[in-house]
């Protein structure tokens, strides 16, 4: 199944706008020293939604944008980033948030918005990401805010119809189709990949808040996904993720994914509930992700038995002779 080697670009015919690459070694602002994110060089766009903002302030950044916002009230405002990364975006997010005037409010209509770039990607990694975000979808959500779930503007996968279609798409080979079906109100939005100004994957969890450190974790989280999703073949990781069920190996794929930034999901100071049975559901979403049996058989060829997704699964491949390619699951 060749499609799942294509870039974006050759997946959907368009032509990107140019990013202009922000410098990721600029100074720091006074207070966001001692802030980082997990990879500096991952663009990325942020939106923060506001309401109350009645009085007009100076960003020192110059980086932020306002524009009206439909589903907010009471003098509700967006304030947009352009695509921006490293040390510019973590001046960004602690110019905002300690820059916004104090009257102003965070109510539940409003969230924060992060856009991950993934024009540097394959279709491969977009399905990856998908299925590594459902299997920690709830436990996303916890962390974002405990009353996201139900928000009518981030809706979660597992409540919709995602996954079968996925497996569906995949049949027949028109991934690309999946885009323009996309729900633009998912907690997980792929709709952006077709615009010509963006090419991106849309986190919508979070909510809104000035908190710079919290933001920045949750960034650090979204850009582990990519990692990962970019750095693993899926046909290693759909046989890992479902059988998590029967080795029960939850924390140690969420370790997996997360490298450094696990210890944020494991010792946040929320309500998780167990751990296990929050990923259970993800895997169960994931498992409605079916493969068509020739395309699973073509890609056992391109994977070695020593690596980390098949020795955790014990996925029966094909002769090592015939192997010509290494499953990398590292960063």
């Amino acid at each position: 199944m060749d499609f799942l080697t294509k870039s974006l670009p050759e997946i959907t015919g368009i032509t990107y706008a140019k990013l202009s690459r922000a410098r990721i070694d600029v100074a720091p602002l006074p207070e966001a020293v001692g802030l980082s994110i997990a990879k500096p060089k991952i663009m990325m766009g942020i939106e923060v939604e506001v309401e109350n903002y009645r009085n007009e302030v100076q960003f020192r950044t110059g980086l932020w944008q306002r524009r009206e916002d439909g589903s907010l009230r009471n003098h509700g405002w967006e304030f947009v980033t352009p695509p921006i990364c490293g040390q510019t975006l973590i001046n960004a997010i602690s110019d905002i948030c300690n820059t916004l005037p104090q009257e102003i409010d965070f109510s539940p209509r409003t969230s924060i918005h992060a856009h991950i770039n993934y024009r540097d990607t394959t279709m491969e990694t977009i399905i990856n990401t998908v299925v590594v975000y459902l299997v920690f979808e709830k436990i996303l959500y916890q962390f974002a805010g405990a009353d996201r779930w139900d928000n009518i503007f981030c809706v979660p996968l597992q409540e919709t119809e995602v996954p079968a279609d996925i497996g569906r798409y995949l049949k027949t080979g028109k991934l690309g189709e999946l885009f323009g079906t996309w729900d633009k109100y998912a907690g997980l939005n792929l709709r952006p990949l077709l615009n010509p100004e963006f090419g991106t994957i849309e986190y919508r969890q979070m909510r809104g808040h000035r908190d710079p450190v919290l933001l920045l974790k949750w960034i650090n989280l979204i850009q582990r996904i990519k990692i990962f999703a970019k750095t693993t073949r899926l046909a290693a990781l759909l046989p890992y993720v479902k059988s998590l069920n029967t080795t029960s190996a939850y924390e140690q794929f969420l370790r997996d994914v997360f490298k450094e930034d696990a210890p944020t999901l494991l010792t946040y100071d929320i309500n998780y509930g167990d751990l296990k049975q929050a990923m259970e559901s993800g895997v169960t979403s994931v498992k409605l992700i079916t493969l068509p049996s020739a395309f699973i058989e073509r890609l056992k060829h391109s994977i070695t038995p020593d690596s980390l997704l098949v020795t955790k699964t014990g996925v029966q491949l094909v002769e090592p002779e015939e192997k010509k390619k290494q499953i990398s699951t590292g960063y």
